[in-house]
């Protein structure tokens, strides 16, 4: 598994970087305990193994700890390219039944949180009298 190669070159070469994005440089070792972090977090959440996660963030350094956290408990994760807006969004969440959502507040001006509010489908109250 690819979360596996982190931690086997994080306990043989802890300072190398493993991956650079536009924050900086980060190291195996930085890498491997933010995944370990993330999996607490996500195990926290109740999610179990075969849970479905979507993730919708830029190239960066969260989209690869979120995926490999997902990986590492036995997650299925569910790629969102920020390009999507509305319809896109609501078009991949609606394509798995995934039990949360990491994305970033806006992207290049447009608000994800707004659009993934607005793409959720609503339930309709039952009227039981």
């Amino acid at each position: 598994m690819l979360v596996d190669y982190v931690f086997t070159w994080a306990s043989r070469h802890p300072r190398r970087a493993a991956l650079v994005d536009d924050a900086g440089q980060v190291s195996y070792e930085e890498l491997a305990a933010d995944i370990l972090r993330m999996a607490d977090a996500l195990r926290g959440l109740g999610l179990v193994p075969g849970d479905y996660i979507s993730i919708a963030l830029p190239n960066c350094r969260e989209w690869v700890v979120a995926h490999l956290a997902g990986m590492l408990i036995g997650l299925v994760t569910n790629p969102i390219l920020l390009i999507h807006r509305e319809r896109g969004i609501a078009q991949a969440l609606s394509s798995v039944q995934s039990r949360i959502l990491i994305t970033v507040d806006s992207y290049r001006g447009f608000d994800y949180v707004d659009a993934v509010l607005r793409s959720r489908p609503m339930r309709r109250a039952s009227n039981t009298s």
